[in-house]
């Protein structure tokens, strides 16, 4: 059990929770335009029906996909193949959507 938080608390597991926000954020910014007066984006992605079924499930193909391209640092404690890696990029996605979630609703003004 130690292990597996001494591998969730690590700076390779928050680079790929904040890269996945990140591109959940830029892809459905994708197509919009800001309005100059209300400074408020409208259209794009995020209107999109296709986008809305999907946008539960980006962080988890996104992170999972990361975690698969060579050359990302993965942390040293985990165990080397493929099934670690899937699900340390699933295990990121889960908490990339909570801090996605958490950072639109600061920049918003939500509680």
């Amino acid at each position: 059990m130690d292990k597996i938080i001494e591998i969730l608390v690590t700076w390779q597991f928050a680079l790929i929770c904040v890269v996945t926000s990140g591109l959940i954020t830029a892809v459905g910014n994708i197509g919009s335009k800001k309005e100059p007066t209300t400074g408020v984006r409208q259209g794009g992605l995020k209107t999109n029906p296709w986008f809305q079924r999907f946008n539960p499930l980006m962080p988890y193909v996104i992170a999972t996909g990361l975690v698969c391209i060579p050359g990302i640092p993965m942390p040293e404690a985990m165990p080397a193949g493929w099934g670690t890696k899937i699900l340390f990029g699933l295990a990121a996605a889960g908490f990339s959507a909570e801090v996605y979630t958490t950072v639109k609703k600061l920049i918003s003004g939500h509680k």
